[in-house]
Order: structure tokens, then sequence, then C-alpha cells
């Protein structure tokens, strides 16, 4: 049963993208009618994503339906299908149980690399045996939070949604309070010798601007390159992190956001504000 926040989004999502990309509405919702009107095999099941052999456990997570039919976050996916080639690396922060880690995998093929964040133990476990039946991958995958500090931090386990897990305190939808490691990323960039960057990805309900903060160091030492990485992230305009702070920071380092259907058209502060949750595209505009 979706709440009114959830329908709300459902609805805003669907208007937005038959206005501004009608073909791959439809193309959308012909996916969402073969997902009703396809039976499931008994689960658990496994089947390729991308190239990438992925786990299905129908009894897991209503979003598992969503992935086997390719109908979760389309146009997050196929702007990672645009923009990742082979051989590139990519980061996922806020990983969940790997779906998008898989999708990338695919998309770097294996000569590339994907470095895998879930604080989460149970999920962390997951996307450890994605990593374990796709040996001939690279995915690096760590079991902690991402923000602008080292340290510990308690972690929120929804009881409705698995994606719906934050760092931000809450007393409601709470399953399971757990402490988990935090790191900076450029921290982690630099231990780890990251290179060939692309894209990074970060979906961290409400907490992306001290994810945002902790690429600092990586921002001001890569300014004056020739190659940028791209940020997909998924924003709450009206939660946590407040919208303007957010644009205000990412522009210090000459990075601005973009539509993810239409790559070239780059966002208002007042166009994003209207979305109750978006996706966006930071590109360096130096």
């Amino acid at each position: 049963m979706f709440n009114y926040y959830t329908t709300r989004i459902l609805f805003h999502n669907a208007i937005s993208t038959l206005l501004s990309d009608p073909q791959f509405f439809f193309k959308r919702v012909l996916l969402e009618l073969r997902s009703i009107f396809t039976p499931l095999p008994n689960s658990p099941v496994f089947k390729k994503i991308n190239g990438i052999l992925f786990e299905f456990d129908f009894n897991y997570s209503s979003h598992m339906k969503e992935f086997y039919f390719g109908t979760y976050e389309a146009k997050l996916i196929r702007i990672i299908k645009t923009f990742l080639k082979e051989g590139d690396t990519f980061i996922d922060i806020g990983a969940n149980i790997g779906y998008i880690t898989a999708v990338a995998t695919g998309c770097v093929g294996k000569t590339g690399v994907v470095h895998s964040f879930e604080p989460v133990p149970e999920y962390f476990q997951r996307i450890k045996k994605i990593a374990e039946i796709n040996k001939d991958y690279k995915i690096i995958v760590n079991p902690f939070a991402m923000g602008d500090e080292n340290g510990k931090i308690k972690i929120y386990i929804s009881a409705e949604d698995i994606g719906s897990n934050t760092v931000i305190p809450r007393k409601d939808d709470v399953k399971q309070i757990l402490e988990v490691p935090i790191r900076r990323l450029d921290d982690y960039i630099i231990e780890n010798k990251v290179d060939n960057l692309k894209m990074i990805k970060i979906d961290v309900e409400s907490y992306e601007l001290p994810v945002l903060k902790g690429l600092e160091k990586y921002f001001l030492e890569h300014r004056d390159d020739n190659f940028h990485s791209l940020i997909l992230c998924e924003i709450h305009p009206h939660e946590g992190n407040n919208l303007k702070n957010i644009l205000e920071y990412m522009s210090k380092f000459s990075y601005h956001p973009f539509n993810i259907i239409k790559a070239k058209e780059r966002l208002t502060m007042k166009k994003i504000g209207k979305e109750p949750l978006i996706n966006v595209i930071f590109k360096f505009c130096g």
C-alpha cells in the first residue's frame, strides 16, 4: 500500500517524464504492463542484470519484482548506462542490496571497478554475494556509511522499506537502530588510489550534503583537471539538508545540477524545489 508521500512522488515523476520524454514514458508503461501480466518464477532464482548474475528473492522485498522486470529507477539506470563505459570506475554510495552496483558492474565490465558502500550488515552481505558469484568482475564492497567525518554514526533501519534507511534521526518507521562506521569519501579515494572515476551515485535519504562535503579534498585536487567525475545524486529538497546549501556548496567547485533525462538541461533551484524527490546529475561547468 502506497502512502501519500510515495504516491505524490510517483505522480510527479510520471508527469515529469511524460512531459520531458514521451517516448521513454511509454516504454516504461510497457515494462510496467509486462510486470503486471507476466507471472513470477519460484524464488529464489538467479538471473543476469546487464550481464551480472543476481539473486532474486521475491519474498524479501517488493523492489525485487521491479529489479526483475527492469522497472526500478528506469531513468537512473538509463543515465548510468549512457555515461559508464568499459574500464571506468563507479562508486555506489547507499548501495542497499546491490541492484545499481550490479547494473554499473555490467557497464564497466571486467576491466573496470565498482566501489560499493552499504553500512547495514544484512544488505552488505547481499552485495558481498554479488561479488562472490561474479568473480570475473571487480566489485569492492565496503561496510560503512559515507559523510563528512570519520568515526561512528547511528543508522535508523526502516520497518517498511529496505530503501528508506537513514542516518537522519527519526522516531517513526524504525525497526532497528545500529551504530555503524562512517568515513569521508575523499579519504577513501586517496587511500585506495581510486582513479578513472567516471561517476559517483549518492542515495542516502536526506544525508546528501554531508556526503558531498566528504568529497571536498577530491574536488579541490581535481579542480584543474581536464576530466571531472559525474555526481548522480538523489535529493530530497524539502527534508534534511537545505537544497540551497547543497547547490551553493557544489557551485563552489563549479558543479551544477542537470536533468537526468535531458542531460544538457541545467536545473534551477526553483525547478528542483518543485519536486518531492528528484535525481539530478551534477556536472563540472568550469
